[in-house]
């Protein structure tokens, strides 16, 4: 195979002289490129892995501390969660929901199985929409509630929850799904 560059006679250390060619001259000068060129990617190599082992030594100590310390909370996680209406059509009524990562509880006007059996049903709701929302869990066994896209939407704290975005559940909370009012509370693994 033949080399594009071919073998250079001089040393690159050394100064050009008047007798090369320009040739010669240009490949003096992209080998000499080159060498400062390595040696200043080596040298920042050596620097980037210095700070990434600083930086890591930095992060466990400030774990060890912190589990030493007790800062770090211990995660919380739910077996199911209480739903109480506390007003609406549906006043008095008590839910208790068990969503799994994989099995979310839905919640609407409509009466089929998955309402019924593993979700709420509220039919005499006429402002919650057939398919209203869903109580799911996510990794970590925290319950959040996402609003599917209903015609009224869901209401926390007099604000609208955005469709299909999440909102992580906490105890004593309390959302408008049409007309109902739903206080949540857990029941703890």
């Amino acid at each position: 195979m033949m080399e594009l560059i071919p073998m250079f006679p001089y040393s690159i250390e050394g100064d050009p002289s008047e007798e090369w060619t320009v040739e010669e001259l240009l490949h003096w000068c992209l080998l000499k490129s080159e060498l400062k060129t390595n040696l200043k990617r080596d040298e920042l190599i050596d620097i980037l892995q210095k700070d990434f082992e600083n930086g890591k030594d930095e992060i466990m100590q400030t774990h060890q501390t912190a589990r030493e310390t007790k800062i770090c909370p211990k995660k919380t996680s739910f077996d199911s969660v209480q739903i109480e209406i506390i007003s609406g059509p549906h006043s008095g009524e008590t839910y208790t929901l068990s969503p799994s990562l994989r099995k979310p509880c839905f919640i609407g006007r409509s009466t089929g199985k998955k309402f019924r059996d593993r979700g709420i049903s509220l039919s005499k709701d006429s402002e919650v929409s057939t398919t209203h929302g869903k109580f799911e869990m996510k990794p970590g066994g925290l319950i959040f509630f996402t609003d599917t896209g209903s015609t009224n939407g869901t209401l926390h704290q007099g604000v609208e929850l955005d469709d299909n975005v999440p909102l992580k559940l906490e105890e004593n909370m309390e959302l408008l799904v049409g007309s109902s009012v739903l206080k949540i509370k857990f029941k703890q693994t």
